[in-house]
This record gives structure tokens, sequence and C-alpha cells, in this order.
């Protein structure tokens, strides 16, 4: 849903005179784009917040109307996002805020959405650091391990589907018709030490299987190990005889925007004697005590570090889950 949430936006023309041109995201949710490109978050007719919004980046305005190409909007609630701020950010945040029922969203509702992406709207445009390089290395390096497990176009198709490559996703990869979801952690420590950036990382929806894979790297010269760009061709040449997965992978590699140093002058290789592992979301330190509803309220949602112990799902057992969902899977568009 959010890449189409994005292409909505990207997509969105210029204002005509006093029209603004406005576009339907889900329930009450609107988006606009202001002439000097900054986007506008409508929540038409929605009740105010009982609280104040205090964030860098944008602003909240409410009893805002609006004069759209095919209709008026009047009492709208409105987060004015300044123009560092991204149009996956928006995104982010409005898929999140228009999950579940069409049940008009409120201003609390959106001040919810806004403390557990906080960060995101708060940093600076998305740079290329070595965390990043390292996250996406260890995503790739569960997406071969998919492929590989995978017997069929379909389950390859699936797979890449369920790779949610723009880090627009809470969680990495989200297996939707099995209702199974996994946030990979990559870490360079000789401990499991991951930061949980987002309680939705392991915060999984009701009756979902919500987990946590962690990886162990190393950092080693480049005869040692692979690069993010070797990784890519290596899983480019899993997908030589799969024309149409190969297209769609190299789609989601080209929105990425990678910049070549970093991620093609960096070799890792998974640490002696640390494999890769699944973890259950409960089994995460700090979930039961971080995640709602043990926070009191007021309080936000909050972002913590974890070091995973040595017991949890790895080799036959691995595979054999990750197995399990592949060969499930039924058709979904996900976010092509």
């Amino acid at each position: 849903m959010v890449s189409l949430v994005k292409s909505k936006i990207s997509q969105i023309p210029s204002p005509k005179g006093n029209l603004e041109a406005i576009v339907h995201v889900g329930s009450n949710v609107y988006v606009l784009k202001t002439e000097d490109g900054c986007i506008h978050l409508i929540l038409n007719q929605a009740e105010r917040p009982t609280s104040e919004l205090i964030l860098k980046n944008a602003s909240l305005s409410v009893g805002v109307d609006y004069i759209s190409l095919t209709k008026n909007y009047q009492n709208c609630l409105t987060l004015e996002f300044d123009r560092v701020v991204d149009e996956d950010a928006v995104a982010k945040i409005a898929e999140h805020l228009c999950e579940g029922d069409n049940t008009p969203r409120t201003g609390d509702d959106l001040l919810r959405t806004i403390d557990i992406f906080r960060s995101v709207v708060e940093e600076e445009k998305s740079v290329w650091s070595y965390e990043k390089m390292l996250g996406l290395w260890g995503e790739l390096k569960v997406l071969e391990r998919l492929i590989m497990l995978s017997e069929n176009n379909y389950q390859i198709l699936a797979c890449i589907r369920a790779w949610k490559s723009t880090s627009i996703h809470c969680k990495d990869f989200i297996f939707s018709s099995v209702e199974a979801a996994f946030d990979v952690k990559t870490t360079t420590r000789t401990q499991r030490l991951h930061q949980i950036s987002s309680v939705d990382q392991v915060a999984g929806k009701k009756g979902w299987e919500t987990k946590l894979v962690s990886l162990c790297a190393r950092p080693v010269a480049q005869e040692e190990g692979r690069s993010v760009m070797n990784l890519i061709a290596r899983i480019c040449n899993l997908l030589e005889a799969h024309p149409h997965e190969l297209e769609l992978f190299e789609e989601k590699i080209n929105h990425l925007d990678i910049d070549d140093k970093i991620c093609g002058e960096n070799y890792l290789m998974e640490r002696h004697g640390k494999t890769i592992m699944i973890f259950e979301a409960e089994d995460v330190p700090g979930v039961k005590r971080f995640v709602r509803p043990n926070l009191p309220t007021g309080v936000p949602e909050l972002s913590w570090p974890v070091i995973l112990s040595e017991e949890g799902m790895s080799g036959l057992s691995l595979n054999s889950k990750l197995k399990d969902y592949i060969r499930n899977s039924k058709e979904d568009s996900g976010d092509d």
C-alpha cells in the first residue's frame, strides 16, 4: 500500500489558482502538495487532539478549510510538513494512520502515529550511513536465503514482494496472506546487540506472527566477505532465469537510490558461531514492558537497545519456518 500512497503523493498536480489538488488516502485522510513542494496531511472534519503536538519539521493546524478541484473540505486538521520531510516519510505516516477500518481518524489518532514515527519526521533527508548500509546488508542476506529456499517462480515472487525494501514499513518482510512479519536487525558487535527503533517492529497485529531476525556480522577484507553490491549481484544471478522476478527486484533496488561507494567498499561476513537466528517478538527484552497497554497514558512509545540470547531458532528449524511462510503465501500484489 505504501508505494501506492507514495505514488499518489508524487503525482499530485500543482494547485490551479485557489483550487487545491487533494488526493484521498483512506478513511478521512487526504494529502496535498503546495506550490513550493510542502506536503499537507489532512484529516477532514476530524476531532481536535486532546494534547499539544510539538514536532520538528512539521506544524499542526486545526479548523482549516480547503477548496479543491472536486469538492470542499471544512474544519480540517492539517499537519504541514517542511520540505526536508520527504514523500517516503509522509507515505509511511499516512499508511499507518489508515490501517484498519474506515472509521474517521481523529487528532489523537494522528498524535499516536506521530509518536511512533517521530524520528522519521525529525531527521534530515536520508543519507547513506554505515548503519543504513549494514541494515540493507542483513536484509539482502535474508532475501537471498528466502529465494534459495523457494521451489518455483511463484514462491520467489512471494519472497520479493514480501521484502519491504524502501524502509517505509516498520517490518522488513511481511507475508500478508499468512499473517506473518519480521524485522531484520544486523550488528557488528560480538553480542546480539540491536536497537529497537519503533514499537511497530516488535508489536504485531492481533493474530499475526511477529518475529525479529538477528544477524551478527564482522567487517573483513574484500576477498573474505561480501558487500551490499556483491549481494545484489548474487541475487540477480539467482533470478537470471526468472525475468519477471528479476525486474521486480531491480525496481526495488533502484528505488533505494544506493550509494555505490559505501555499499561497494564495505565487506562483511557472518561471525563464526553466531548464526542467523529468528526470535518471537515476546522473547525480545523490553517488549512486554515498553509496548502498550503497559505504558502509562501520555507516555510515547519508546525505542530501546536489546541484547538477544543465543536461544533463537536457527539452522534447519529456521529454514523450516521460512519455508512455511513461502509455501503458504497466496498471491498478494504487495507494494509492487
